[in-house]
Parts: structure tokens; sequence; C-alpha cells
């Protein structure tokens, strides 16, 4: 490794040079320069792999060089020297891009040990910058752990705790970061997950990083040993940054927002994390929010209350329309008390549930419950409260279609199919089950199904249980093992992936909204 110091204060050089020629495993060059003009001249005319720059000097500053050097090498890491009092200008070099900083006044071996590390480090990463599978397996792996937990498995604290090295009565910090980009694919996002890992790790810090998938988000915990809130702000602003920093330069990915909470012990972790995320959520659903950065809104009784009033007769006559516009004016108040997105998304979703369910034929028309579906689909993704609103009047309208109370399947093998799946849900269902009650070619069958129903048998078989799951959630308090046993699901852990994996939620999360 080629390094290069850039100091007027001869001291500081022969000091530094010094400390990184008694590193044990040191094999490089060590040259030194007075100014910034020097340390440029130098770094056109020979390789360089490390500068490590004082921010102030004379003429030209470290920052004028650092943006320079940024500019015409950018395949050089950066490092600055700085004194306690110059923390405004560290801030200027971390948003620049350097690897990171050391202060003079207490410049030791490891200090350089550690950043010598971080550059080997981050150069393997920009040599490979996808992980190799035991790094792949390993994140997979504490994803899943996080899901879990997130998902309300409180078993899962302690092993996040041995994870991060730390005690349950531990402070943790979370930081937060929504990535720049979206539709940012699973192996793009396991990349970002490993670059903050490599960031937390160059920081020697106890914790871990993972991926929440839907929204784009990276997740950092941390164990917090800040002894003052002065000295917390600076560590994690120093960690976004840097993070900032790497993420741009091995990936082409950014950071469009971040920021931090901090759980004063372990019993507190989920609900700060989702804290965090549901403020960044609200970043991008609100145009507003930026500016006003109001507290947003949860679910009480009262909201509850409107959901289930939806369900309701009045004097013996129940008004689909009025119980429409009604959900729709709401969610349009929810959106004007900034409601949580994640919120607003689950009420959304129960309420078009419980008023398509109005309608005596949705349970057994295919129609309807593929029309739900696809709302309910477009709902959980939605990124704005206007596409929002937009998906939910769409969703109101088809309720008093033609198409939406008449809809079957045109062919009488198909609607045999469908009626036979309807009923027979809850057992164990295969595509050779249902041609051999309608006396049909099992690829025959499954050519028909997919040109009728417009999805696969797998797909609305699919559909069938996972809807008739949600009314067992909102309607009993039966457990979750009893109802995925009552929808079809042998396995819970299954069932609790595939609900999620259709609505956005967790049974239990679904279910939460009933139970306020």
């Amino acid at each position: 490794m080629n390094i290069l110091i850039v100091d007027d204060d001869i001291t500081i050089r022969n000091l530094l040079s010094m400390l990184i020629k008694q590193i044990d495993d040191f094999t490089g060059t060590v040259a030194g320069a007075s100014s910034a003009d020097e340390a440029e001249a130098l770094c056109d005319e020979r390789p360089v792999d490390l500068v490590i720059t004082d921010i102030k000097m004379p003429n030209r500053s470290g920052l004028e060089l650092i943006r320079l050097l940024r500019k015409k090498h950018p395949e050089i890491q950066i490092a600055c020297l700085s004194a306690y009092d110059d923390y405004e200008y560290i801030r200027k070099a971390l948003k620049l891009g350097v690897l990171d900083y050391i202060l003079k006044s207490e410049m030791k071996l490891e200090d350089i040990i550690s950043l010598l590390d971080k550059v080997e480090s981050f150069s393997s990463i920009s040599y490979n910058v996808v992980p190799p599978r035991d790094e792949v397996d390993n994140l997979r792996e504490i994803n899943t752990l996080l899901e879990l937990y997130l998902e309300g498995d409180d078993a899962q604290a302690e092993e996040i705790c041995m994870h991060m090295d730390c005690d349950m009565a531990d402070q943790i910090a979370v930081i937060a970061f929504y990535l720049q980009r979206q539709a940012v694919s699973i192996d793009e996002l396991l990349i970002a997950q490993r670059i903050a890992e490599k960031t937390r790790e160059g920081e020697q810090r106890s914790g871990l990083s993972f991926v929440v998938y839907e929204g784009e988000r990276i997740v950092m915990l941390l164990k917090d040993t800040s002894d003052s809130i002065e000295s917390r702000e600076n560590e994690m602003m120093k960690l976004s940054l840097l993070y900032k920093r790497n993420l741009e330069e091995y990936s082409d990915q950014s950071v469009a927002v971040s920021l931090y909470e901090v759980a004063q012990n372990a019993g507190q972790l989920r609900q700060t994390i989702m804290k965090v995320t549901d403020i960044l959520d609200a970043y991008e659903y609100y145009p507003n929010y930026e500016k006003d950065k109001v507290s947003l809104k949860r679910l009480n009784e009262d909201d509850v209350r409107v959901l289930q009033q939806l369900m309701e007769d009045y004097d013996g006559h129940f008004d689909l329309q009025a119980s429409a516009d009604r959900f729709f004016e709401h969610i349009q108040c929810w959106h004007q008390d900034y409601m949580a997105p994640r919120e607003v998304k689950s009420a959304a979703m129960c309420g078009l549930f419980y008023l398509m369910g109005r309608n005596d034929s949705f349970q057994t028309t295919p129609e309807n419950l593929l029309n739900y579906n696809y709302y309910a689909k477009h709902i959980r993704y939605a990124r704005d409260q206007h596409k929002l609103e937009g998906i939910v009047q769409d969703a109101l309208e088809s309720m008093f279609s033609k198409n939406y109370a008449k809809g079957r399947p045109r062919n009488d093998s198909v609607q045999a199919a469908v009626e036979y799946i309807n009923v027979n849900y809850d057992h164990k269902l295969t595509l050779d089950d249902i041609a051999k009650h309608i006396y049909l070619n099992r690829t025959y069958v499954s050519q028909l199904f997919k040109k009728h129903m417009k999805v696969n048998f797998a797909e609305y078989l699919e559909m069938v249980r996972i809807n008739k799951a949600k009314t067992l959630l909102l309607d009993t308090h039966m457990p979750i093992v009893e109802i995925a046993a009552r929808v079809g699901y042998s396995n819970q852990s299954y069932f609790t992936k595939v609900f999620k994996r259709n609505t956005g939620f967790s049974p239990n999360a679904f279910r939460m909204i009933s139970k306020k």
C-alpha cells in the first residue's frame, strides 16, 4: 500500500510515518507532502492508494485537496486529520467522501491499524461487489431473524442481542437508511446490506445491519456506548455519512434520507425500529412531511370503530354506497392527520375487505376475489397518499360496476373447478384433483384455468385461502396456528410467509386493527 501524508507540520508527518512503519505486516511506501499543491503533483506522477491529509493548511486547504482528488483520482482513498475544534470541517470532509478521520490529539497506532484495515476491507469490495456465498447466507439469516422479530416473535430478542454482543438492558441505536433508487432488487439490497456491515465493522461498533425488503430500507442496529447526547449525535452522523459515501463508492445506489432513534433497552427495540421506518416512509408518502415534520398519527379505537361500522346495518338497511363514501372520506382525513403510511394501508385493505364482503356473492365469485387481490396489492405498494387514494377510489367504483356484481367464469368446466376450490380450499388440493373432479386432462385444465381466470390454479387457490384467513383473523380470536390449518396450511411459518407475500402484513399485524 502506497500512502501519502499531507500536512504543513513536519512533526505530524514524521509521527504518522513512524506509526505506520511500526505495523508488523505493513508493506508499501510512505511519502510526505507539505502542501496541497505538492500532494496533487505527487498523486499525478506516482501510484497512491491512501492520502491522509490535514484539513487546515495554508493557501489551499485539505478540503480543496479532497475535492480535487475525488475528481481527478477517484480510486485513491482519503482520510483526514483534525483537531477537536474542527468538527464542522470533519463533517464537510465526510460529505466529500473521505474514508475516516483521525484526531491529532489522540493519534495512536490502533487508529492507523484500523484505518488501513478499512482501506483493505473496502478495496476488496471494489473488486468483488457481489457478496460471496457464505456472506449471502449469513446476511439472509440476519434478515430472517429480524423479520420474525418485527412480526411479533419476542423470543428472537435475545438472539439479536447475542449477535450484537450486548445485553437486554443495553441501549441500542437504530439508524435507518432509505435508498435513493426505487425498485431495488433483492441482490442489490444484499449488496447495500453488506456495505452497511463493512461500514459498521470498520468503525469497530458492535451491532448488525438488515434489510427491510418493502421500501428499499437498510437498518443498522448498534450497541450504544455514547457518554453524552453530543457524542452520540456525532457518532451517528459519522456513520451515516460514511455509509452514504461507501454505498456510492462501491455500488450504483445512494441514500435519500437517514435518521436515528435510540431504544433504551431491547424491550423497546421493535417499537423503535417501527417508529424510525414509519418516519422514513412518511418522507416519500406525504409530499409536505419534510417541511411540516409532525408526529405521525396511529390507529386508535375511534379509527377501528369507523372500520367496524362499515359492516353495520342502519334501521335494517345497509347502504353500500353511503358506507363506501364514508370510508373514502375517512382515508382522506387520516392523510390530513398524517397517519403512519403502514397503518393507513392496513386500514384501507381491511376496510375494502369489509365492504366487498357485503356483497353476498363475494365469497364464491372468482371475479370479485381477483378484483380484491388486485387492489389490495396496489394499496400495499402505494408510494404516496395521492396514489393510495386513487387506488381506493378505483376499487370502490369497481364495486358498483356490472362486472363486479355479475362476474363469473364463462366456461362451465372452469366454473366447476372454481366451485370445487371454494368448497375444498381447506384440504390438500392439486391440479390433478381438479382435473379428476371435472373429468378433463390435467394440462388442458391448467391452460383453460389460466385463459379464463387470468391466474393459474395455484395462485387462485392461494387467494381463496388468504381471503378466508383474513375473515377468520378479523371475526374470531382463533390462534394463528389454527387459522392456518383451517385454510389448508399445515405449517404456520409457511402460512405466515404466504400471507405476508399477499398482503404486506403478518397475520398478527393484520389482526392488530381488530384488537385495538
